[in-house]
């Protein structure tokens, strides 16, 4: 009895140590039901926090976590949004009981919160999960709804644009942008997305993903505007020539500028280096780029491909049932390796016609872009809107 009384006073001390100011939180799961969030429900910031505890308690049972935080989420108080960010770097704490007929103790695990997650869109899936993973996906959950629906939303917009500072990670700024910037998108984050991207100080993850952030938030900023960010991405990129981040985007953009098209071929020529040879995606980049240059490659997305894709499989699906059926897979084998002669073929003359036109067109395109970077670099001098993009020249 004695040490159960001192094991109990130990918890309690674990439980109720938490520091209030600095609790966690993310995720998509909202108030039951579907469609527009019911007004808020007024609650003392102090019961939040009581229910934001509950929900990081490992010794309560799943089923009163989840009404916690679920009545949590029903307040959608703006003031909580810090506590909820916080729970992304905070440790998820499980308290392990003792048991004393073992010569055991209480203990207590600290896990990481994972890197990446997004929580789980059903909380009641969580229920056969350990209890770390249940806490990190309510934590989750909590933050993202939070993120979108907290009011008032002039606050949220501010709160979200201050919670910046407090990024220190990939995953961190992941999550922000993620779901909390994408839904609060004004003027100010956008130009701070846009100083990470140019920071070169920052971890080079971070700075991809603002960049990444800019350009699918297009649909959401002017046009003229969109057009300034562009070039601000391109151009510092292309300063930037040669680094792993210049190569991670030129390989992600498809923009048709000649400062880009010189990175899709350092992508291509660092992907040969790497391989010591013409690989399958080195010929892609460059037809996915430059517009079928090898004259046979087919998107799968395409009618065509999509037909080749489903002749394909019907074929194989009918071998491999009369396989089944007689036992001899003679057809089925054979049938594969026609496929895999003639994607190789096709695969050789790609090469083949890429690494001749790579050859051909190689110093224009780099003449094009330095030309073309210099004009930008004058204009941007003399505070100039960015030129319109050459017209594309006749492949040569």
């Amino acid at each position: 009895m004695k040490h159960w009384m001192i094991s109990l006073v130990i918890v309690s001390v674990v439980l109720n140590g938490v520091d209030a100011s600095s609790p966690p939180s993310d995720g998509f799961f909202g108030p039951p039901g579907t469609g527009a969030p019911p007004p808020p429900v007024n609650m003392e910031y102090e019961d939040q926090i009581e229910l934001w505890r509950t929900v990081n308690n490992s010794l309560v049972p799943f089923e009163r976590r989840l009404a916690a935080e679920r009545e949590l989420l029903l307040v959608r108080d703006v003031n909580f949004l810090e506590v909820a960010f916080a729970g992304l770097v905070e440790p998820v704490e499980v308290i392990h009981l003792p048991n004393f007929d073992a010569g055991l103790h209480l203990r207590v695990e600290r896990r990481e919160m994972p890197i990446g997650s997004t929580g789980s869109m059903k909380p009641e899936w969580d229920a056969a999960q350990p209890v770390a993973t249940q806490i990190a996906n309510a934590r989750e959950r909590i933050w993202a709804f939070l993120a979108n629906s907290a009011e008032p939303a002039e606050d949220r917009h501010d709160i979200n644009v201050a919670l910046f500072e407090k990024v220190q990670s990939e995953h961190h700024l992941g999550r922000l942008v993620a779901t909390g910037v994408r839904r609060n998108w004004t003027p100010e984050v956008r130009e701070l997305l846009v100083a990470i991207y140019r920071d070169r100080e920052r971890d080079e993850s971070i700075r991809h993903s603002a960049a990444h952030t800019l350009r699918d938030m297009s649909h959401a900023t002017p046009f003229e505007e969109q057009r300034h960010v562009n070039e601000q991405l391109i151009a510092t990129a292309w300063e930037e020539r040669g680094s792993n981040l210049a190569r991670r985007l030129g390989q992600r953009w498809g923009t048709k500028d000649p400062r880009v098209a010189a990175l899709r071929l350092d992508v291509y020529d660092h992907e040969v280096e790497r391989a010591g040879r013409i690989t399958d995606f080195a010929v892609h980049l460059i037809d996915t780029y430059f517009g079928n240059i090898s004259g046979s490659y087919v998107d799968l997305r395409s009618a065509e491909g999509h037909q080749r894709w489903i002749e394909y499989r019907d074929r194989r699906m009918a071998l491999r049932e009369e396989a089944r059926e007689t036992g001899d897979d003679t057809k089925l084998r054979a049938f594969e390796a026609e496929v895999a002669a003639q994607e190789q073929a096709e695969l050789e003359l790609r090469i083949e016609r890429i690494d001749a036109w790579v050859a051909r067109n190689r110093n224009r395109l780099e003449r094009e872009a330095e030309a073309y970077a210099e004009q930008r670099r004058r204009e941007g001098e003399q505070g100039e809107p960015p030129s319109r993009t050459p017209a594309s020249r006749e492949i040569e």
